[in-house]
């Protein structure tokens, strides 16, 4: 892993800014290989974080899409009924348990 002189991490030819929030690691895509626009997207970047606003990351699957795709899988391997039905209990109950910690966190 590679950093330029402002602290961009490089890690291949684009560009990643790497900062610490509160005591937590992260790393976002600057999504450019030209030094320039790496450090003006960085500094934008230092600016969200100072207006406290977070960056919002969009689940590309839910995951009871997730859940469900999951049994698919199973099913079509040939898993007994009583399997299935075992793993549909669990994914049901992990469902339930992270919408409510969503709801609970405010998300």
């Amino acid at each position: 892993m590679r950093r330029d002189a402002r602290g961009a991490v490089k890690t291949g030819r684009k560009y990643w800014c790497q900062y610490c929030l509160d005591g937590r690691h992260h790393y976002e895509p600057l999504g450019t290989s030209n030094k320039a626009v790496a450090i003006r997207k960085a500094h934008e970047i230092a600016q969200r974080i100072g207006r406290g606003e977070e960056r919002r990351v969009i689940p590309k699957h839910t995951l009871a899409e997730v859940a469900n795709q999951y049994l698919d899988i199973q099913r079509n391997r040939g898993r007994a009924e009583k399997t299935m039905t075992k793993y549909q209990q669990v994914l049901n109950d992990l469902i339930k348990w992270y919408e409510k910690r969503r709801q609970a966190a405010g998300v």
